[in-house]
């Protein structure tokens, strides 16, 4: 399974970079881990499908905040930049 590290504090830049990678290679798992504000966000997706959408501030769990199965890709950007804090 394929991971892109992100790390920007920008979140057009993240949703950016994020519907990029999952563009090349539709479909196949692959993994997220964005670090933004000092959160840690580690999502595990297949298509726009984030199946885990976790929050870390400091190795502590916040929330898992998981998107519906099909969503378009306007609503898989959305859903990206609303889990950033």
């Amino acid at each position: 399974m394929k991971t892109l590290s992100i790390y920007s504090n920008y979140p057009q830049e993240i949703v950016k970079e994020a519907n990029k990678f999952r563009l090349q290679d539709k479909n196949n798992w692959y993994q997220l881990q964005i670090t933004c504000n000092n959160y840690t966000h580690k999502i595990k997706a297949f298509g726009t499908w984030l199946q885990i959408c976790r929050t870390y501030k400091d190795e502590n769990l916040l929330h898992n905040n998981p998107s519906c199965m099909d969503i378009t890709p306007t609503q898989f950007k959305q859903h990206i930049k609303s889990i950033l804090i």
